[in-house]
C-alpha cells in the first residue's frame, strides 16, 4: 500500500483593504504544519485524449443522427456513449450554421431520449396544430397551424423540421439501437 505523507508548510494570508483612491494590500506569513498519512489513490485522468467511436449513423431528412461512444484513451473503461442530432439552420441556406441536440446513453437508457422521441409521437398526432411538445435541454420540438412539419430547434431560434414519416424512421432508428427498451 503506497503511502503519502503530506505536509502544508506555510499559508499567506492576504487581505485587502480599499481606499478611495488607492488599493492598500497587507500580508501576513503564519507558519503551519499538518502532518497525516494517507492511501494513495490512482486518478482517473479524463483530459487525456480521446477518440470518437461511431456505431451507427443515419441521415434522416435534413438531420445528422449518430449513435457515437468517446472513448478515453487513458482509460478505455469510462467511455461515454451518446446520440447527436444534428441539423443546418433553416434560416440560413448559403450559409453553415450546424445545430444540434445530444442526448447521453447510460447502460443503453436515456430519459431525455425518451423525452424526445415521445415528443416526436405526440407531434404526429397534432400536425396542423399550433402546439409545443417539449423544450428543455436546449431542444424544441413543435407543431404549428400552418404546416404539416415537426420543429425542432434550440433557444436560440435555430431549426429546421421533419415529416411525420422522417419522425417515424428516427424512432424506429433508435429503437433498433436498443436504447430504452
Amino acid at each position: 500500500m503506497k503511502k503519502l505523507l503530506l505536509v502544508l508548510a506555510s499559508i499567506a494570508l492576504v487581505s485587502c483593504t480599499n481606499t478611495s483612491k488607492s488599493e492598500e494590500y497587507a500580508t501576513s506569513t503564519e507558519e503551519v504544519t499538518i502532518t497525516a498519512e494517507t492511501e494513495l489513490i490512482e486518478p482517473i485522468d479524463y483530459s487525456g485524449p480521446t477518440e470518437t467511436v461511431y456505431l451507427s449513423k443515419k441521415k434522416i431528412g435534413a438531420f445528422s443522427c449518430q449513435y457515437q461512444g468517446s472513448v478515453y484513451l487513458n482509460n478505455p473503461k469510462d467511455t461515454t456513449f451518446y446520440i447527436y442530432v444534428g441539423y443546418n439552420n433553416y434560416k440560413y441556406n448559403e450559409l453553415i450554421d450546424i445545430h444540434s441536440s445530444m442526448f447521453r446513453i447510460e447502460n443503453k437508457k436515456s430519459d431525455d431520449l425518451k423525452k424526445f422521441c415521445d415528443a416526436l409521437k405526440s407531434a404526429q398526432t397534432s400536425i396542423g396544430k399550433d402546439v409545443k411538445w417539449l423544450e428543455e435541454h436546449n431542444t424544441v420540438v413543435r407543431t404549428y397551424d400552418f404546416t404539416r412539419n415537426i420543429y425542432i430547434g434550440d433557444f436560440e431560434d435555430a431549426y429546421n423540421y421533419m415529416t411525420s414519416a422522417q419522425a417515424t424512421k428516427f424512432i424506429e432508428w433508435v429503437n433498433a439501437l436498443g436504447i430504452n427498451k
